[in-house]
């Protein structure tokens, strides 16, 4: 609830730079904060990766 003031200003301050910005700056930033969010699922995959292929491997083995 005490960072909802903050979070508010950041978009009121995102409307005059994303108005005002250069549209391959916007592109750039949208794909470096998209990038940001792959890192969380990328070493979640990592994590569970022996976890999948030991599962995939008793699922796919014959009994």
């Amino acid at each position: 609830v005490g960072a909802i003031p903050y979070y508010r200003f950041l978009w009121i301050a995102a409307i005059p730079v994303g108005a005002m910005a250069n549209l391959g700056m916007l592109w750039l930033i949208a794909d470096v904060l998209n990038g940001f969010m792959a890192i969380p699922n990328l070493i979640a995959l990592l994590a569970l990766s022996p976890i999948v292929f030991r599962l995939t491997r008793a699922y796919f083995t014959p009994s």
